[in-house]
């Protein structure tokens, strides 16, 4: 049994090496998902509309943000930081506050109220 497995041994560890090899290459003409992480500037539109209205803004953790594509390896290599764009935009919300008008009704002892 031992000579059945030792019998032409330096074939069988070629034929493993070249399985290998043969593994590799598909793989790599297969054009594998990965991801990569970007780091773009945010531009910040509409402040003058903010600045119009007498109000201001504040950045509370920086200008930049992280951006992560996945996609076909060949495409993601093929990316730069000028590829991503990241954009805040701001506007004015209005903040309007209402004060409920509720009306009860006495009936039976019991109070219901009524919106």
């Amino acid at each position: 049994m031992k000579k059945k497995w030792t019998n032409n041994l330096g074939f069988k560890i070629l034929s493993v090496a070249i399985a290998f090899l043969l593994w590799v290459v598909i793989i790599n003409i297969e054009d594998p998902t990965i991801s990569r992480t970007f780091r773009v500037q945010v531009d910040i539109q509409n402040d003058d509309i903010v600045a119009s209205g007498g109000k201001v803004y504040k950045i509370t953790e920086g200008e930049y943000v992280e951006v992560t594509v996945k996609g076909n390896k060949s495409f993601v290599d093929s990316l730069t930081d000028a590829d991503i764009t990241a954009t805040a935009i701001t506007v004015i919300i209005f903040v309007i506050k209402v004060r409920p008008l509720l009306k009860s009704k006495v009936m039976d002892d019991d109070l219901v109220i009524m919106k």
